[in-house]
């Protein structure tokens, strides 16, 4: 494979998925990529075939719904960021609606003290389930198999259908 095709099939699959990209910073995207895309078909000779070519084997269903989990990403992300600099700044008119209600009632639990009782709850099932895991996991290992009995007439293992 040439240095050109390989340019080609890379610029191809940023275009093609520039050109699905929606929403913030989309436009100076699809900008960038095409003006990368012009140069190099004035001055490289064979690019501009290749890159249709490459073009043309694009999927672009494949390649919306990648667009769309990036740019949830991408606002999951922003939300995230906003509503945690906001908790931090102590600026709650700035929060969403669910973590200012969450923020509400740990802020109401600690004020009233159900928040050490909830604790104390929580670390006293935590505790019972580690509990439980541990002796399931300890029979676990020490169950005995109903293939095989104790030692038989011949000294060794056999198994119950032998008995």
């Amino acid at each position: 494979m040439t240095s050109i095709k390989r340019e080609a099939i890379r610029d191809a699959d940023e275009y093609a998925m520039a050109k699905m990209f929606y929403g913030e910073g989309a436009g100076v995207r699809r900008r960038l990529i095409n003006q990368t895309v012009q140069f190099k078909i004035a001055n490289i000779p064979g690019y501009d075939v290749a890159f249709q070519q490459e073009l043309a084997k694009q999927d672009f269903a494949k390649l919306s719904r990648k667009a769309r989990r990036e740019r949830q990403r991408i606002d999951t992300v922003n939300a995230v960021n906003k509503n945690g600099k906001a908790l931090v700044r102590g600026d709650y008119r700035a929060l969403s609606l669910p973590i200012l209600v969450v923020a509400a009632g740990a802020y109401v639990a600690h004020q009233t003290g159900a928040d050490k009782k909830a604790l104390d709850y929580s670390k006293k099932e935590y505790r019972k389930a580690k509990l439980w895991a541990a002796d399931k996991r300890h029979q676990w290992k020490h169950r005995k198999d109903p293939k095989v009995t104790e030692l038989g007439t011949s000294g060794g293992f056999q198994s119950a259908q032998h008995n």
